[in-house]
């Protein structure tokens, strides 16, 4: 799926053809903001990459549409990587299994997919146990998915409501690719996404690996059990500590993005062209990317001084309130995230008050299963009196690691980077 993620993109865009998005010779945008009335209301352009460059390992993009229209396995006529897709209902609970399960009756379908699927407790999540399908299951996919999508357009019309519902749209879409696979015998590769959450990072939650079922257990612990459970969906046994995962996301800003993929030069001309192709005057769309550009230089610096405090702030948290310290962090013993005893956080908090220094929050790190994470958390201001909080609540706890966030009055931050400057030179 991730191979046609580019493609995908290219389709979207080329039906969005229009002022804020689209294709525009070699160059695509993604995303674009909206000026106020003294830039005409016009759109710039902030993300998008050039097409060459990232069709380039597909043989250039007239090559890949090539292939696309000739491939019996391209679904979507006139578009790229109509080989893959998904399909996105809106709930996969009791609604989703009572209407598989209206249209499994109507068509007499129970036996035939009891014999051909493995039983689930919702029909949901029998069809992608097995890939690639069954070739004698795919008509029998076939006939109920198109019979499920008859009987949604049939009974959104007596209700009257609207068709153009995102998941009658891929239901449509999958029925033609089943329908595809069947007529031109076609390996038909299924895969059902795992229960997840992406908000700073990647994060899966415990699930069965058979089945994609969650685990009957709770969310956003940092430790869960290796003892098996029983899924109840499909009864397969099943370790959950397995089967959770956390991966950072790695940003990359839009902007930067297609700055980088054209430079500076290229994509001022290019941001030109793009307010003139939604009417703006050239005299215009001049005076607008100019404006626009020395707001952007004036950002970048405010960043990079932004970025320089912030990194003067971190030296002195290491280098002086850490100092002698133990990094009790399993997974980071050397590196910028730090945990530590709470003998050491009663010491760190202590070089915190001499130095005046804020403590957003506290997190206390615990192995066991029933009490796994407590933070407090202070105000924008930081935790008031904050070794008071930590001795009431965790000094007497010697067997958990303890998190924290620290921010140094730039003064004192300042002083000190003075003197190890000149200690260093």
């Amino acid at each position: 799926m991730r191979a046609v993620y580019p493609l995908s993109t290219y389709n979207w865009l080329a039906s969005r053809q229009g002022r804020s998005d689209g294709i525009f010779g070699d160059i695509a945008v993604t995303y674009s903001v909206q000026g106020h009335a003294d830039e005409n209301w016009a759109y710039y352009p902030k993300d998008g990459f050039r097409l060459s460059s990232v069709f380039a390992s597909f043989g250039g993009l007239e090559n890949q549409k090539r292939l696309c229209q000739e491939c019996v396995a391209n679904t979507i006529p006139g578009g790229l990587g109509g080989c893959a897709g998904v399909l996105l209902p809106w709930d996969i609970g009791t609604e989703l299994h009572e209407q598989f399960d209206d249209s499994i009756k109507r068509l007499g379908l129970r036996d035939r997919l009891d014999s051909m699927f493995p039983k689930t407790g919702f029909h949901w999540h029998r069809f992608w146990i097995e890939s690639p399908a069954a070739k004698e299951a795919i008509p029998v996919m076939r006939s109920l998915f198109s019979g499920m999508l008859e009987d949604m357009i049939a009974n959104r019309k007596k209700d009257g409501l609207r068709l153009d519902h995102d998941w009658l749209e891929y239901l449509a879409k999958f029925v033609e690719a089943l329908r595809r696979a069947e007529a031109e015998n076609l390996d038909l590769h299924l895969e059902f996404t795992p229960p997840g959450h992406t908000d700073g990072g990647y994060t899966i939650f415990c699930h069965c690996p058979r089945c994609k079922y969650e685990a009957p257990v709770e969310r956003w612990r940092r430790k869960y059990s290796d003892v098996p459970v029983t899924c109840r969906m499909c009864g397969h046994s099943y370790s959950p500590a397995a089967t959770h995962s956390f991966e950072e996301m790695k940003v990359e800003f839009g902007e930067e993005q297609l700055r980088r993929a054209l430079g500076q030069q290229e994509y001022e001309s290019f941001a030109k062209e793009f307010l003139e192709s939604q009417g703006v005057s050239p005299e215009r769309a001049v005076e607008i990317v100019r404006s626009r550009e020395a707001k952007e230089q004036e950002r970048i610096a405010d960043q990079e001084v932004q970025n320089k405090e912030s990194q003067r702030n971190r030296a002195f948290v290491v280098e002086v309130l850490f100092k002698g310290l133990s990094n009790q962090c399993p997974d980071d013993p050397q590196g910028g995230w730090w945990q530590f005893s709470a003998k050491d956080m009663v010491e760190l908090l202590k070089r915190c008050e001499t130095h005046s220094a804020r403590v957003f929050y506290i997190d206390r790190i615990c192995e066991c299963q029933d009490d796994d994470k407590q933070v407090i958390i202070g105000k924008e201001e930081g935790l008031t009196k904050p070794l008071e909080v930590f001795d009431t609540l965790w000094r007497t706890i010697s067997s958990d690691r303890f998190e924290t966030n620290i921010r140094v009055p730039k003064e004192t931050v300042d002083r000190w980077w003075e003197t190890r400057s000149s200690t260093l030179s």
